[in-house]
């Protein structure tokens, strides 16, 4: 059903901008402060979440497209 699609579509694309939110929060954090083990551990867990949502997000983009 494309109302499902795009529902699932909108979850993640606020999902990204969540995760964008806070990918942002913590390098002005890193620039301000520098970076340590944890941080860097911290940041490397966003920017993966961050990768896994962009990829589910295309292929629910992909999906909707072939269903027009």
């Amino acid at each position: 059903c494309i109302s499902s699609a795009a529902s699932d579509v909108y979850k993640r694309q606020v999902e990204m901008k969540r995760q964008g939110n806070n990918l942002n929060q913590a390098m002005r954090s890193i620039n301000a402060y520098g970076i340590d083990r944890q941080t860097a551990v911290q940041l490397e867990n966003a920017v993966q979440l961050i990768s896994s949502t962009a990829s589910e997000l295309s292929t629910l983009l992909s999906k909707a497209k072939e269903r027009l």
